[in-house]
């Protein structure tokens, strides 16, 4: 696949990528899916769309998905992941990101003229047969498709940082977002927030 810009794009979910916007991207692991999330998956096919409160159920569910295939948690792949994801400043300006045990929520601005598409397909390729190796597996690491939503405003774009940096907050998987070791934040953000 080239990196070649396009404003708008469609797999399963529709993709668009106004030019110098930041996205919120979210991406997961393969997973024999639980009915919750099969539920939320079947009404997203049913609808042209899928708008910010599935996305949140559709989250929860994954939060609280007990998994031995919750990969992720593993620090050799998160760390190789986490790695991966800053490998992505040379496409993009990198805002925040989590790694949580089954998914990965990340927000990031892309450079002119570069695409979200060959990006994504890249990163994960590259994480995926990583992980196979050592996980000693074969087979799909990542599920085929993923989520993005173009930031429309700064409360937005504050909203969405907050929502990432706590997701492992709200997972109980720490008790204050600085504890856990797979989020990253800009600096400029930080202090911002801070």
């Amino acid at each position: 696949m080239k990196d070649e810009y396009k404003d708008f794009w469609k797999k399963n979910l529709p993709h668009i990528q106004p030019e110098g916007i930041p996205l919120f991207v979210n991406y997961n692991l393969k997973l024999d899916l639980p009915d919750d999330l099969k539920q939320i998956i079947s009404k997203r096919k049913s609808s042209s769309k899928l708008d910010m409160n599935d996305f949140i159920a559709f989250d929860q569910v994954y939060d609280n998905y007990k998994s031995k295939m919750n990969y992720l948690i593993l620090p050799e792949i998160a760390q190789m992941v986490f790695n991966s994801l800053l490998f992505l400043k040379k496409y993009a300006e990198l805002h925040t990101f989590t790694i949580m045990p089954n998914h990965i929520h990340l927000l990031m601005t892309i450079k002119s003229k570069h695409s979200l598409s060959y990006i994504m397909q890249n990163h994960k390729r590259f994480t995926s047969r990583n992980a196979n190796i050592i996980l000693n597996r074969n087979g799909q690491f990542w599920h085929y498709e993923y989520y993005d939503h173009y930031i429309r405003n700064d409360n937005e774009f504050y909203s969405i940082v907050w929502y990432i940096i706590n997701n492992p907050v709200k997972a109980n998987l720490v008790t204050d977002w600085k504890q856990w070791k797979y989020t990253w934040i800009n600096n400029d953000i930080l202090n911002e927030i801070e």
